[in-house]
């Protein structure tokens, strides 16, 4: 979890300088009004990925990864919007020492997904009707997922009948498979703006892939896709100002 705790400092640090600048630009009450599209990074990122291999009746911290993305929104006058967004997230898997210990599989997971989604800010953003710096939404979207996966059994020979169609045996004992899957995004959001052109923000999101096959394998008696699960932290940079806009606020 290194890389997680340097890319939270990293975000802590832009946001600060990010916040005195809009401070000493703007005023601590005196924004213009924020732009209509807008570009989101996502410096610090934890997912947590549901499949078949481990004990999934507990959480495990081999299940967690680092989920960065990249996103692009516009949001219209009556507070529908849309974003586009790009993920990638890298999970390894594990039966060592969980009540799966017989079969022994253990998976590396690279994940990659783009989606669209539909946003709905049911209170704050730039179109509302009452002042406020903070922003909450929720979405709905669809989208595509890819996973790279090595499959690696060190007791028993690996057994085609829980892999899925694209596979590449490299030997008895492991295997690469790849695997494309539809994909429904869902989740919830906060924003705060900073400045007239940057905001911070958290969000939750759920990843539904209609695929057993996200690590590697799919086992008999599964009767669950498998899913993920994010929690991210971003800075937002808007831009494209609106000329019809008229209701900003200046306390």
């Amino acid at each position: 979890m290194g890389s997680f705790y340097k890319f939270s400092i990293v975000l802590l640090v832009l946001s600060i300088s990010v916040f005195v600048n809009g401070q000493s630009r703007n005023g601590l009450y005196g924004f213009t009004e924020p732009g209509t599209s807008s570009i989101i990074l996502t410096g610090a990122g934890v997912g947590y990925m549901f499949g078949d291999l481990g004990e999934t009746k507990k959480i495990m911290s081999d299940h967690i990864g680092i989920m960065p993305t990249l996103s692009y929104k516009y949001t219209f006058p009556n507070n529908i919007g849309f974003k586009l967004s790009l993920m990638y997230g890298r999970f390894k898997h594990t039966d060592y020492e969980t009540s799966n210990n017989a079969r022994d599989y253990s998976s590396d997971i690279k994940l990659g997904s783009a989606a669209f989604h539909f946003e709905y800010n049911f209170f704050g953003g730039q179109y509302a009707e009452y002042p406020s710096y903070h922003t909450f939404y929720t979405f709905l979207g669809i989208g595509a997922v890819y996973s790279d996966v090595l499959l690696t059994s060190r007791k028993n020979y690996i057994k085609d009948e829980f892999l899925g169609k694209k596979v590449k045996m490299l030997n008895n004992y492991q295997a690469q498979t790849y695997t494309w899957s539809p994909i429904i995004p869902i989740g919830l959001g906060y924003e705060y703006e900073l400045s007239s052109n940057w905001a911070v923000g958290a969000e939750y999101t759920m990843q539904i892939p209609f695929s057993d096959y996200m690590d590697g394998i799919s086992p008999s008696g599964s009767n669950h896709f498998d899913y993920l699960m994010s929690l991210s932290f971003s800075i937002t940079y808007k831009f494209g100002y609106s000329p019809t806009t008229t209701r900003r606020w200046n306390y």
